[in-house]
């Protein structure tokens, strides 16, 4: 990808500079949540808990100069760790994904840096209004609708500050801005290529199917632009 966005650095001839540049990748496999906290956590130095797989992510940062940080996935290991029904899972789990989102604001806030985490969409069944609902219920009918809830609790919606569905349908690929402070809610088709993720330029999003997820509101979103 490297070499066919930036042929004049990375191309024929130019093995040092590829080579430095994949030097500075740094992969970290956390297990649970409190390695993943522990990895992000500011104060942590060097190697934990002699895990050569899990270092301090701001010292990895520091000294690969990354210049973006990828969590994929948050929820794999919090629905491991708090999967189970219950207050008291839900408290603990809104507490570590408190501190988790704290400490990667700090770092893209210190480092200047983007930090993306990838997360899922969960679809809900829920009730028709009410007047549908009786009027359904008078022709002896029955029906719901769907909504889109962003996994991991309305706490960690809310720390997130831009948020991008991908969505593909058939052989295109498209992207909604469902929540950014500086942009509107757009929709565009993308395609992944040698050079990485491209816009196509001049396409249209054309009407999709009903149970497109370009075509849900968000309720996390909906509730957080209410309050």
């Amino acid at each position: 990808m490297a070499r066919a966005r930036f042929p004049g650095h990375f191309g024929v001839g130019q093995k040092e500079a590829l080579d430095s540049l994949l030097g500075r990748v740094l992969l970290i496999i956390p297990s649970s949540t409190e390695e993943l906290l522990q990895c992000v956590h500011s104060l942590e130095a060097g190697i934990i808990e002699s895990n050569a797989r899990l270092v301090s992510l701001e010292a990895g940062i520091i000294e690969s100069k990354a210049r973006l940080v990828v969590v994929d996935s948050v929820a794999a290991v919090a629905r491991a760790d708090f999967g189970g029904a219950g207050w008291q899972n839900t408290a603990n789990r809104n507490k570590a994904l408190g501190q988790l989102a704290a400490q990667l604001k700090h770092l893209a806030e210190t480092f200047r840096i983007p930090v993306i985490v990838t997360n899922q969409l969960v679809f809900e069944l829920v009730l028709v209004l009410v007047l549908e609902r009786l009027q359904q219920q008078q022709q002896g009918q029955s029906k719901s609708k769907g909504t889109l809830t962003a996994a991991l609790g309305t706490m960690w919606a809310h720390n997130v500050n831009v948020r991008l569905i991908l969505e593909r349908s058939g052989e295109h690929r498209y992207l909604r801005v469902a929540k950014s402070p500086a942009s509107a809610n757009i929709a565009l088709q993308y395609e992944i290529t040698s050079k990485g993720v491209e816009e196509v330029e001049g396409a249209l999003v054309p009407p999709l199917p009903p149970q497109s997820l370009i075509n849900y509101a968000i309720t996390n979103d909906m509730d957080f632009a209410m309050g």
